[in-house]
């Protein structure tokens, strides 16, 4: 099961474990929330380097099936990186509630 913790005051999402609805390499769960979740890095790296900010941590491994990015931008920012995470969350909630038996979703 994939466990996401989604923390809005602190702009950070947490993720951990493969979905486990199929054999690594053919798990469309774990394929969709690795999309999900890469799309959102990339978006955020991408804003990082265009503006010249340091304000973008992240680490992950997908062999260990972990990642946790978090943001802090400045303030004229934080509508744009927060509408960032909102589509993410949004696609993992979504697959959360289809596939609930495979991933489990805290946002606090």
């Amino acid at each position: 099961m994939t466990k996401i913790q989604m923390d809005w005051d602190k702009m950070q999402l947490v993720m951990s474990g493969h979905a486990g609805a199929e054999e690594p390499g053919k798990d469309i769960v774990c394929a969709g929330i690795s999309t999900l979740a890469q799309a959102l890095q990339q978006t955020l790296m991408e804003m990082n380097v265009e503006r010249k900010l340091n304000w973008l941590e992240w680490a992950g491994s997908a062999a260990s099936g972990s990642m946790s990015l978090a943001a802090v931008p400045k303030e004229e920012y934080r509508a744009e990186v927060r509408a960032c995470f909102r589509l993410c969350v949004t696609g993992l909630r979504m697959m959360a509630e289809s596939y609930p038996e495979y991933i489990e979703l805290e946002e606090g």
